[in-house]
């Protein structure tokens, strides 16, 4: 399920910052996994995700 997405970052197809609004870095994610909520974890990883998901070909 995953692949497409590994693939597109392993093959330098994603790279540098991305045009996404409030983009949530791994260091956010870290953070909130340690302080954070399961709510507010789900809500940044989503926006996290989203640049990967949006290049990845249906």
């Amino acid at each position: 399920m995953v692949y497409p997405i590994f693939n597109l970052v392993h093959s330098g197809q994603i790279i540098g910052k991305t045009a996404v609004k409030n983009a949530v870095s791994h260091r956010d994610l870290l953070q909130d996994l340690k302080v954070g909520t399961p709510s507010s974890f789900r809500e940044k990883m989503s926006v996290h995700v989203k640049v990967y998901f949006d290049n990845v070909d249906e």
